[in-house]
């Protein structure tokens, strides 16, 4: 009998131990419910509050805390700094929240407008320049704005960076909301020669001819005529190309060549032909080859076309490029050199003369010159 008891006391003692072990943890934790924050509004300028609360399971939950990382807020809170704040709900008992966004922005007057950047180009080789342009809705107001190069303030609207990597640009201006982020990289590149030269791919090529060209036709006799088109509106217009070219050593061929083509109108009260210079003209397009492999340029890449000297002899400021090429030329030219069209102004050599609409009108063309 009494080792029964003793038997019977000790399997008691176990049953016990048994039950406070798994009281206290030794079994699967009850489930804690997960809160969802809100914030409102989402969207806010800078200086307004925002008031944030929390559910679970579909019920507003008290006494809930809200932080910003590691600081917890206070509720409503105030941001004075835009930018975008990834908000935590927390409270004992409960699983922390998903992080929700809340996005401040500057404060907008009426009548302000956000200016807007452009970088060109967006790559560059180390050593070119990258070129800004900032606009207030439709004017330019490049010189007037502040522009800042990796949170640096730059002077005038160019940048030249000393390494390579990528690099952020803002502008800013009194009385405009900042414009976008934007960024350019910087690549390692060949070295730019001194003069005129034909970029492509990184790989030089020193400009040995420079002659500003015509769509012309010939006159049966040896001799050529610039050509002048007719559109549907009875606007007259001649397609002209400033023609850079590395030639051989023998002579005989191209290395590289580069061609911008510019359409110039003419005025039929004016003797003779205008060229480029003497008339207004606007830019059609461009293009650089080394035979291998050819660059086109469009509109924004072409950096300066000014015939501080105009004539069949005279003196161009040259530049464009981009992020697969580049020209530039600042001297003499000679001209006029011939692209080849037959007697309805269509290009004879497709590799020379150039194939310019005959709809060209002064109204679709861009005028920057």
């Amino acid at each position: 009998m009494k080792k029964l008891f003793m038997f019977l006391a000790v399997a008691g003692l176990a049953t016990f131990g048994a039950s406070c072990s798994s009281d206290d943890g030794g079994g699967t934790p009850p489930k804690t419910s997960q809160l969802l924050a809100k914030a409102s509004p989402s969207t806010v300028e800078v200086n307004k509050a925002v008031t944030f609360s929390a559910t679970s399971d579909g019920k507003a939950v008290d006494g809930v805390k809200f932080y910003d990382g590691s600081t917890e807020l206070k509720n409503p809170h105030t941001f004075t700094a835009k930018g975008e704040y990834k908000i935590v709900a927390k409270k004992q008992g409960f699983t922390d929240s998903p992080a929700i966004t809340v996005t401040v922005k500057d404060v907008v007057v009426p009548g302000e407008q956000t200016l807007m950047l452009t970088v060109l180009p967006s790559e560059v080789t180390l050593g070119s320049a990258v070129t800004f342009v900032v606009k207030e809705g439709s004017a330019d107001v490049s010189t007037s704005a502040e522009i800042f190069v990796n949170n640096q303030k730059i002077t005038g609207t160019s940048y030249t960076a000393t390494a390579v990597g990528t690099y952020k640009v803002i502008a800013k201006k009194a009385g405009a909301i900042d414009s976008a982020e934007k960024t350019f990289t910087v690549v390692e590149g060949g070295v730019e020669p001194e003069g005129s030269f034909i970029e492509i791919g990184g790989e030089y090529y020193d400009v040995a001819s420079a002659r500003l060209s015509a769509n012309a036709a010939s006159d049966g006799k040896g001799g050529w005529t610039v050509y002048v088109y007719t559109n549907e509106d009875g606007e007259k217009y001649s397609v002209f190309a400033m023609d850079l070219a590395k030639i051989n050593a023998a002579g005989t061929e191209y290395v590289a060549r580069s061609l911008v083509t510019v359409v110039v109108f003419q005025d039929p009260a004016k003797p003779g032909i205008l060229l480029p210079g003497q008339g207004a003209f606007q830019f059609v397009g461009g293009m650089a080859t080394d035979f291998t492999t050819t660059v086109q340029f469009a509109f924004d890449d072409i950096k300066n076309f000014t015939f501080t000297t105009p004539g069949a002899n005279g003196v161009v400021e040259l530049a464009a490029s981009n992020a697969e090429g580049s020209i530039k030329h600042n001297g003499a030219y000679e001209g006029i050199g011939v692209l080849p069209v037959d007697a309805n102004g269509d290009p004879l050599q497709s590799k020379s003369a150039f194939g310019v609409s005959k709809a060209v009108t002064k109204s679709n063309l861009q005028a920057r010159f």
